[in-house]
């Protein structure tokens, strides 16, 4: 070391024995120069934030500030984002978008930052320049590629949501649809189960019916109805019935000029009412007076006596050249109210008719002009009773029509009451042509007691029909068409499968 110094100092040429002169300083190494760039402006979505706080005017901060200023950029990014993801959460395409955006502006901040914050060559200025360029336009790219997104994502969910109403409009109308088409299978399983049942009903009116027919006999087939022309019988015999018009009918063949009627049944009243043989000979001896006054003899009679001795009754009918009269009601239920109202309400007015002009004070007398049927059994037995008693008639007019193997059965002419009813004046005409007598008009000197309408004459007729109508027995006797009187709930289906306890006939 001395040597050094002692060298050093001869070189100098400085004497001996002064002091040394001083130590000269180091050269300092030189810094290549830095970047001197202006403040970066760091940029974002939607814009640019300023400068951090302390960075000198056309210089960068100090390091640690670069930092500071990269963590609060990058949570004013994590910020920004969060804001951003939320708004594009509202659709899909959308968020894509903003993702997207997200991504590159993140990175395009990052590496603007890094650079930032690392010395840079002299030319950063121009990249700088250029990224801050790069980044703002691909902002606004982004930026309006996301907002386009967003449109396209509302009108993608406008369209879905439309899509979704016309779907639950096409739903609701298959399910209306569907329902509709269930209330028709409903209806149609309804009106089959009706069809069948009225079948059902039908062919228990049918069998019931044929039942019935197989209780009635056959009528007698009457050979003529009338007798040959120009011809005159001797006699006449009506066959009848109760509340059939036989009283009527018989009071209009008296008043003719060519027949002898003395009473209308005289050998059904006492002394001859259960008397046959007494019946017998009071008839014999009518008829020869008559003849003896070139007149036609005749009454009517019930079948009683015939039942009793047949043979005996057909024997006088051959001897006075009898023609029998048939004369019955079709309707037994109306001949069976008749009865009701002599038998149980004491009308006796019912039993023969009232004096014609006397409908007046019809209202007045017996039942009057409106009655109620209280006793529905009652009434069932006078119907059973008719029934009877139609059969029975058929069976006399059978047992006088015979008149033997080896000659022609007994012309009969029959007269049914609503014939009568309906035509008074045709049926004698009939009656007239039958008998071989001229034609004579004359009123009857009976009319009828009680209204034909059940509707008008029965008060309650629909407890009538509760009872009978449900009875195909009856039933056809009810629907008066003529009288336009009818049960009131035969149109809704009211008496279907009601069957009582009043259906038989016998």
């Amino acid at each position: 070391m001395a040597a050094l110094v002692r060298s050093r100092s001869t070189a100098t040429g400085g004497g001996g024995g002064g002091p040394p002169p001083p130590p000269t300083p180091p050269t300092p190494r030189r810094r290549p120069p830095r970047c001197r760039s202006p403040p970066r402006r760091v940029v974002v979505a939607g814009g640019s934030l300023p400068p951090p706080p302390g960075t000198p005017a056309g210089g960068h901060a100090p390091r640690r500030k670069s930092r500071s200023l990269l963590i609060c950029t990058l949570l004013a990014s994590v910020a920004l984002g969060a804001g951003l993801a939320a708004l594009a959460m509202t659709t899909h395409s959308a968020g894509r978008a903003v993702s997207s955006l997200l991504s590159r502006t993140g990175a395009s901040v990052v590496a603007s930052l890094g650079a930032a914050s690392a010395p840079a060559a002299p030319s950063c200025d121009a990249a700088v320049a250029a990224a801050v360029a790069d980044a703002d336009a691909a902002a606004g790219r982004n930026w309006t590629a996301a907002a386009a997104a967003l449109a396209a994502g509302r009108a993608e969910l406008t369209t879905a949501a439309g899509a979704l109403e016309a779907r639950e409009a096409d739903v609701a109308a298959a399910e209306a649809a569907a329902a509709a088409a269930k209330a028709e299978a409903d209806a149609a399983a309804a009106t089959a189960a009706a069809a069948e049942a009225a079948a059902t009903e039908a062919k228990a009116d049918a069998d019931a019916a044929a039942a019935a027919a197989a209780e009635v006999p056959d009528a007698p087939t009457p050979v003529c109805r009338s007798a040959k022309p120009g011809s005159r019988a001797g006699s006449f015999l009506i066959v009848f019935m109760g509340h059939s018009g036989s009283t009527a009918l018989l009071s209009e063949l008296g008043q003719h000029s060519g027949t002898h009627v003395a009473l209308p049944e005289p050998v059904d009243h006492e002394p001859y009412r259960r008397n046959t043989s007494a019946a017998l000979a009071y008839t014999r001896a009518f008829f020869t007076a008559g003849q003896q006054k070139g007149l036609m003899p005749g009454f009517k009679i019930r079948p009683y006596h015939i039942e009793q001795d047949p043979d005996a009754w057909r024997a006088l009918v051959e001897e006075f050249d009898t023609r029998l009269i048939w004369n019955f009601r079709v309707n037994i239920l109306k001949a069976s109210v008749g009865e009701y109202t002599a038998r149980y309400l004491n009308d006796s007015s019912v039993i023969e008719g009232i004096i014609p002009g006397s409908e007046a004070d019809r209202c007045k007398t017996g039942a009057g002009c409106q009655f109620a049927v209280t006793n529905m059994d009652f009434l069932h037995t006078m119907m059973r009773m008719f029934v009877s008693s139609d059969r029975r008639i058929a069976g006399a007019v059978e047992a006088l029509q015979d008149a033997g193997a080896d000659r022609p059965r007994r012309c009969v002419l029959t007269a049914p009451y609503e014939e009568y009813l309906l035509s008074r004046r045709s049926v004698m005409k009939q009656v007239h042509a039958f008998l071989g007598l001229g034609d004579e008009d004359h009123k009857p000197n009976r009319a009828k007691a009680t209204n034909d309408s059940m509707c008008e004459a029965v008060t309650n007729w629909e407890d009538v029909c509760n009872a009978f109508y449900g009875c195909v027995e009856w039933r056809w006797m009810m629907d008066d068409v003529r009288n336009g009187c009818k049960c009131s709930a035969v149109e809704t289906g009211g008496y279907a499968h009601m069957r009582t306890k009043y259906c038989s006939m016998s």
